[in-house]
């Protein structure tokens, strides 16, 4: 079974300083990643337009951004929904400049993934990756005028 992929599920927020949100500017990408053969044997990875993709099949959410401001960009955090036809792939979500962290409850509350838990009461339990609801990616040092980057994490079509 051929399924759509709904892209705008995968929702984005950015917490910044009012003065720099308009300036401050982040694109999401999802794309298929597709195993590939090389002209010399080889096997390697591709990514290709996430238009139609089936259970199983493996997805890079990416955001990427740049701080088209005239000053540092201060207390940046990006969000990054998982979708409900997703599951995360655990050690996947990547960045050399942010902290990341995860939430369970829609994007309510994020701890790091070793701390993550779900449930309330008696209910509560360690997280697993498919109770993963949103990726945080908090920047510990100002974001410089000018600056680009990305973000991402991989996900397996339910």
């Amino acid at each position: 079974m051929i399924r759509h992929l709904f892209l705008a599920s995968a929702a984005l927020a950015m917490v910044t300083t009012a003065a720099q949100a308009d300036e401050f500017r982040a694109t999401q990408t999802v794309q298929k990643v597709v195993s590939i053969e090389r002209e010399d044997g080889s096997t390697g990875v591709d990514y290709i337009t996430a238009d139609q993709v089936q259970p199983g099949e493996a997805l890079i959410y990416r955001l990427d951004y740049s701080n088209e401001s005239a000053a540092a960009a201060e207390n940046v955090a990006l969000v990054m929904a998982v979708p409900a036809e997703v599951t995360y792939s655990e050690n996947s979500a990547s960045s050399e400049a942010a902290a990341v962290t995860f939430s369970t409850d829609g994007g309510q509350s994020f701890a790091p993934r070793s701390e993550l838990l779900t449930g309330a009461g008696s209910e509560q339990r360690q997280a697993v990756a498919e109770d993963i609801t949103h990726i945080q990616w908090a920047f510990t040092d100002p974001i410089p005028v000018g600056a680009e980057g990305e973000v991402m994490y991989e996900a397996v079509v339910r």
